[in-house]
């Protein structure tokens, strides 16, 4: 079906007329022959122009971090708004990964407490080595990255539990300071 499509939409670099039997490229002019051995033309596909105010704003948007509601852990996937994140639950991709959760609930979520717990003592050993520091700047530090692990998908519900959790298993000395 793809081969359908492709043979479609191609253009001759001599002339600008539709080929047909031709194939679809997005490869620059020079770099590219069909596989008939015709040189092809790219077609514009109305991307945005780097400078744009469209284009500014979008990627201010996606550079900084979005709310976390509308974060999907499973897929790593943020959305922008509410219906985007409503899209993103409707989609086939993410029933499949829904569908590998169900299978082993319990196994998922301990792999992201215990890769949270990795990566928020790294933090630490970092940059607070033997320093007596608030576990909230620390935390802040480490939902910085964009890539992080979110505490919603581990067993912690606060970063108070996590605190005690440490302090518990003896990874650092907790204190509770009211």
């Amino acid at each position: 079906m793809l081969d359908k499509i492709l043979t479609w939409v191609c253009y001759n670099a001599a002339s600008c007329k539709p080929v047909q039997n031709s194939c679809y490229c997005l490869l620059p002019r020079d770099q590219h022959t069909c596989l008939q051995g015709t040189t092809t033309q790219a077609i514009a596909m109305g991307k945005n122009e780097f400078l744009t105010p469209k284009a500014i704003a979008n990627r201010i948007k996606a550079k900084g971090l979005q709310k976390l509601r509308w974060y999907c852990q499973m897929c790593q996937k943020q959305c922008r708004d509410e219906n985007g994140f409503k899209c993103h639950c409707l989609s086939e991709s993410h029933q499949r990964q829904m569908q590998v959760f169900g299978q082993n609930p319990s196994r998922i979520v301990e792999g992201y407490s215990e890769e949270f717990e990795r990566t928020f003592l790294d933090l630490v050993r970092r940059s607070h080595c033997f320093c007596r520091v608030a576990a909230t700047i620390v935390y802040n530090e480490y939902i910085n990255d964009r890539h992080h692990i979110h505490m919603n998908s581990t067993r912690w519900a606060t970063l108070t539990e996590f605190v005690k959790h440490l302090g518990r298993a003896g990874h650092c000395k907790a204190e509770d300071i009211p």
